[in-house]
C-alpha cells in the first residue's frame, strides 16, 4: 500500500444493535442471568424428554379422544401419574418410607 491510503488494521469493527436484533442475545453470554435462563431451558427440554421417551412415551397417539378439553385432562393424568412415579423412585433410591 501506498503511504499516505488508510488501512483498516487499526481499526475497530463495531455492529449496531438494530442489525440482525433477532439473532442477537438479549443477555451477556455466560453472565449470571444467562445460566438461570439456559438452565430453566435445559430443565423443560429434559422434563419434556421424560414426558415423550423415558417415563410416560406421550406420543403421538397415546391419548385417543377427540376435543381440546379430552386432551387437555387426559395429558394432566398421564404427567400427573409421571410425577408420582418421580417422587417414589425418588424415595425409595434414598432408601425413605413410600409418602
Amino acid at each position: 500500500m501506498p503511504k499516505g491510503t488508510p488501512c483498516g488494521c487499526g481499526a475497530t469493527v463495531t455492529v449496531p444493535a438494530t442489525t440482525h436484533e433477532r439473532d442477537r442475545q438479549a443477555l451477556p453470554w455466560q453472565s449470571t442471568a444467562w445460566a438461570k435462563v439456559w438452565n430453566r431451558r435445559s430443565r423443560i427440554e429434559g422434563l419434556n424428554g421424560l414426558a415423550r421417551y423415558q417415563d410416560v412415551n406421550l406420543n403421538r397417539g397415546y391419548i385417543r379422544c377427540r376435543g381440546r378439553a379430552a386432551t387437555g385432562l387426559l395429558t394432566a393424568f398421564a404427567l400427573l401419574g409421571m410425577n408420582i412415579r418421580r417422587l417414589y423412585r425418588w424415595h425409595t433410591t434414598r432408601g425413605l418410607d413410600d409418602p
